[in-house]
Protein backbone atom coordinates (compact mmCIF):
# COMPACT_ATOMS: atom_id res chain seq x y z
CA UNK A 1 0.00 0.00 0.00
CA UNK A 2 1.34 3.34 -1.22
CA UNK A 3 2.56 5.11 2.50
CA UNK A 4 -0.09 8.34 1.48
CA UNK A 5 -2.83 6.19 2.01
CA UNK A 6 -1.72 5.02 5.60
CA UNK A 7 -4.17 5.75 8.32
CA UNK A 8 -6.98 6.68 5.95
CA UNK A 9 -9.26 3.93 6.82
CA UNK A 10 -8.17 2.07 3.53
CA UNK A 11 -7.13 -1.16 5.33
CA UNK A 12 -10.21 -1.27 7.22
CA UNK A 13 -12.51 -0.91 4.35
CA UNK A 14 -10.47 -3.91 2.79
CA UNK A 15 -10.35 -6.10 5.96
CA UNK A 16 -14.26 -4.72 5.68
CA UNK A 17 -14.91 -6.11 2.72
CA UNK A 18 -13.09 -9.69 2.98
CA UNK A 19 -14.52 -10.44 5.91
CA UNK A 20 -17.92 -9.91 4.36
CA UNK A 21 -17.32 -11.81 1.35
CA UNK A 22 -16.12 -14.52 4.03
CA UNK A 23 -19.42 -14.63 5.69
CA UNK A 24 -21.48 -14.14 2.16
CA UNK A 25 -19.81 -18.00 1.82
CA UNK A 26 -20.82 -19.06 4.82
CA UNK A 27 -17.36 -19.03 6.69
CA UNK A 28 -17.44 -18.22 10.49
CA UNK A 29 -13.72 -17.59 11.26
CA UNK A 30 -11.26 -15.61 9.73
CA UNK A 31 -7.19 -16.56 10.00
CA UNK A 32 -4.55 -15.00 9.08
CA UNK A 33 -0.45 -14.40 9.55
CA UNK A 34 0.65 -11.01 10.81
CA UNK A 35 3.98 -9.38 11.02
CA UNK A 36 5.01 -7.46 14.01
CA UNK A 37 4.19 -4.15 12.66
CA UNK A 38 0.56 -5.03 11.50
CA UNK A 39 -0.35 -6.74 15.10
CA UNK A 40 -1.80 -3.89 16.58
CA UNK A 41 -4.14 -3.23 13.42
CA UNK A 42 -5.63 -6.30 13.24
CA UNK A 43 -5.74 -6.47 17.07
CA UNK A 44 -8.29 -3.48 17.02
CA UNK A 45 -10.06 -5.28 14.62
CA UNK A 46 -10.78 -8.25 17.14
CA UNK A 47 -7.57 -10.52 15.98
CA UNK A 48 -6.39 -12.63 18.49
CA UNK A 49 -2.62 -14.35 18.45
CA UNK A 50 -3.65 -18.20 17.60
CA UNK A 51 -0.28 -19.71 17.54
CA UNK A 52 3.39 -18.96 18.00
CA UNK A 53 5.67 -16.71 16.10
CA UNK A 54 6.70 -18.52 12.95
CA UNK A 55 8.89 -17.57 10.77
CA UNK A 56 6.69 -16.70 7.19
CA UNK A 57 7.46 -14.67 3.99
CA UNK A 58 11.47 -14.71 5.49
CA UNK A 59 9.87 -12.75 8.15
CA UNK A 60 10.89 -13.96 12.05
CA UNK A 61 8.51 -12.42 14.05
CA UNK A 62 5.03 -13.53 11.89
CA UNK A 63 2.43 -14.34 14.11
CA UNK A 64 -1.02 -16.38 13.21
CA UNK A 65 -4.30 -14.42 14.67
CA UNK A 66 -7.55 -15.04 14.24
CA UNK A 67 -11.18 -13.99 15.14
CA UNK A 68 -14.99 -15.52 14.74
CA UNK A 69 -16.90 -13.43 11.88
Amino acid sequence: MSPDARFRGVSKAIMRDLEAWLRSRGDTRCALVSTATARAFYTALGYRENGPTQATFGIAASRAMAREL
